[in-house]
């Protein structure tokens, strides 16, 4: 199993926030006015250091250069943006101001900031006009250049706050722009590998990620036995043929279900034993909501008909019970190590995707 990297090691040869701040304010300064000025040229000079940057990336070449021109074009993007907010802050009326102004302009710069990103961006607007001593909002105020760069090499920490969330916006964009589907799983061991591979292993690299080696070996020969159950648990419970006697069975352990019900249920699913697989499946879901809908009668509430997709999961984990109840038993008690995990049957079907670091 292949270690996930940390958040952080988007760059591996990290340059550092005090020598960017040091030695390149003045410079960044002067290139966030000429995107203001030339945003065509800015998207692109943006867009070919990101290309040159994941391209080194994705052959496992580590260039300082192409990092370093990619931060300083991503800096000079957040300065772009830091600066009309400057005036008043990231006030309502302000980025409404802007957005305007963008739609005049082409469109934002690099197709704006990043979602995830805005919170520690607006921290840090706020956290530059206090070192600015700014005024109150709809004053009309303009700092220097030297102010600004004092003020940004003064909050240098708030803005390498937001940094990390950007990076990561970055990493996602790059590797979801790359990623390739995984053929969808046809058979039983099809799915349960599917699912091991490019499920259950990952959630455990993220696990260990921070244990030392010889912890994250000892851990990963611990958990193998583990998922060789959970893989033949997996097998069984697929290869679990959803008929009307497997979900009867199941019925009849509720004990709020009366036996009548399911007796009902037999004789509603009778006419289609004979009708192939796909035809029975569909008519035993249907049967199932029905005696859903008679226990909401009989204790006077309203019935709520929950979505078909989550019902047909419903179903079928009830005609595949034993393997079901072995599942639950190996996600709980019967885990060796503790894990945030997905169980098997909340993904199942799931497109997976192979990623260009995985």
């Amino acid at each position: 199993m292949a270690l996930a990297a940390p958040a952080r090691a988007a760059w591996p040869d990290d340059v550092s926030i005090v020598e960017w701040y040091a030695s390149s304010l003045a410079d960044i300064v002067q290139r966030a006015k000429k995107a203001a000025d030339a945003k065509r040229d800015a998207n692109a000079a943006i867009e070919a250091a990101r290309a040159k940057f994941f391209a080194d990336r994705k052959a496992g070449i580590s260039d300082t250069e192409s990092l370093r021109e990619f931060e300083l074009q991503l800096l000079a993007k957040d300065i772009y943006y830091l600066t009309p907010y400057l005036y008043e802050g990231m006030t309502p009326a302000a980025i409404k101001q802007f957005q305007a102004v963008e739609k005049a302009t082409g469109g934002p710069l690099d197709g704006g900031l990043p979602p995830r990103a805005i919170t520690r961006f607006e921290t840090w607007v706020t956290m530059v006009r206090d070192a600015l001593h700014a005024p109150p909002p709809g004053k009309f105020w303009m700092p220097s250049q030297d102010e600004l760069i004092a003020a940004l090499s003064a909050t240098s920490r708030y803005y390498e706050n937001y940094r990390v969330e950007r990076d990561r916006a970055e990493l996602w964009r790059w590797r979801t722009a790359n990623q390739k589907a995984v053929p969808l799983a046809k058979t039983p061991e099809e799915r349960a590998d599917a699912y091991i591979k490019y499920g259950l292993d990952r959630d455990i690299d993220i696990a260990l990620k921070d244990r030392s080696e010889q912890d994250r070996a000892a851990a990963t020969a611990k958990l193998q036995p583990w998922r060789e159950e959970i893989r033949k648990a997996i097998i069984d419970y697929e290869k679990s043929e959803v008929t009307r006697e497997a979900v009867a069975a199941c019925l009849r352990n509720v004990p709020e279900y009366k036996e009548e019900w399911v007796q009902r249920f037999l004789q509603e699913t009778e006419p289609v034993s004979k009708l192939p697989p796909a035809a029975q499946f569909d008519a035993i879901v249907e049967a199932y909501l029905r005696i859903g809908e008679t226990l909401d009668r009989e204790r006077g509430t309203r019935y709520f008909r929950p979505p078909m997709e989550i019902t047909r999961v419903r179903v079928k984990d009830c005609a595949a019970q034993p393997a079901q109840k072995r599942m639950i038993w190996l996600y709980r008690e019967g885990q060796p190590i503790a894990f945030s995990r997905d169980p098997y049957w909340s993904v199942r079907g799931k497109q997976y995707y192979i990623y260009p670091d995985d």
